[in-house]
């Protein structure tokens, strides 16, 4: 069975039980959320590591000056990191699963499959076309 099947603007997902999710072409208001997501990221897990409350703020301080668009080069590669890959994931399944939790997308992005994931997800959100090459020939 394969991981990932385009169906017309939808991709199927799988976890690792064999329950299919469809993974919807992410909108510009859910790669705003993920630009949101991506500029706290680092305020997140600071707070979530227990550091002090005055370091949390310059921390956020830090965090809201910073202004990606959507052809920076530094968001663009946190999009091919486990964790971003994993969030675009989670954003892209809301719109057929709205009641999909964090811990089921943990379950579609693996280990063993996240390369095949993350080109369907880059394929999805428009930052990469497919491309069809003749094996033999490389063209």
């Amino acid at each position: 069975m394969s991981l990932t099947k385009t169906v017309a603007a939808d991709s199927q997902l799988f976890d690792d039980e064999g329950n299919k999710y469809l993974f919807s072409a992410l909108t510009f208001k859910q790669i705003g959320q993920y630009i949101l997501w991506y500029k706290f990221k680092e305020y997140r897990e600071a707070k979530e590591l227990g550091v002090d409350k005055d370091l949390l703020k310059d921390i956020y301080k830090v965090c809201s000056l910073k202004d990606f668009s959507f052809e920076s080069p530094e968001l663009i590669n946190s999009m091919l990191t486990p964790d971003g890959v994993r969030q675009l994931v989670y954003l892209g399944l809301q719109a057929n699963h709205p009641d999909i939790k964090e811990d089921t997308v943990d379950k579609i992005v693996t280990v063993l499959n996240f390369e095949e994931v993350a080109l369907e997800v880059m394929r999805q959100t428009g930052y990469i076309t497919p491309e069809v090459k003749d094996e033999k020939s490389g063209e």
